[in-house]
């Protein structure tokens, strides 16, 4: 893997510029610059943030691990990229370059929601719902964001067959809003 052509301005950024440039190749995605491009254009525009990602990380390493980090968002739109490119084409590449990165970026950044619930979109269309169950409990989910984040997982762990996980994630859910049903229904409201 060639990061040379990365390494050399990437030494020069600060953490506002990462956002910044994290923010443009955001922006391209939304008006829709990554749609229009052939099959190898947007494989090589996912390469090369992947490559962004991994000079990003070799260069700054003066993060805790619990502060997300802004580079890291150069790997959820490339994960957001090879999902598309694994739906269309049906190549399993696609699949394990996003599952392989992914996966070591959240090794390094355990803070990074946004990885997090990447990988578990890929684990759960695999099929691959315990380790999504691992991964989605790392989110250490709370209070109301239980009602509002559960179905990320809720409906690919029960149809998959982990009833034990389940029940789990479902009592765990129905005592939170039984004790505070009240709160509940004014955050709704």
């Amino acid at each position: 893997m060639n990061l040379s052509k990365y390494q050399f301005w990437i030494s020069y950024f600060q953490d506002a510029d990462i956002s910044r440039h994290v923010c443009w190749h955001a922006m391209t995605r939304i008006v829709g610059r990554h749609h229009n491009c052939s099959l190898t254009e947007r494989e090589k525009t996912a390469n090369d943030l992947i490559n962004l990602h991994k000079s990003c990380s070799q260069n700054f390493k003066d993060y805790s691990s619990t502060v997300t980090r802004p580079y890291d968002n150069y790997l959820v739109l490339a994960g957001h990229i090879l999902w598309e490119l694994w739906h269309e084409t049906s190549e399993d590449k696609y699949f394990w370059t996003a599952i392989v990165n992914l996966d070591q970026a959240l090794n390094q950044s355990p803070a990074s929601y946004f990885l997090r619930f990447v990988l578990i979109k890929f684990l759960n269309q695999s099929g691959a719902v315990e380790v999504s169950n691992r991964i989605h409990s790392g989110l250490e989910l709370k209070h109301v964001q239980l009602d509002s984040l559960g179905y990320v997982l809720s409906r690919h762990i029960q149809t998959c067959g982990h009833f034990h996980s389940t029940i789990g994630l479902f009592s765990s859910t129905l005592k939170f809003f039984n004790s505070n049903y009240k709160d509940v229904i004014a955050l709704i409201d």
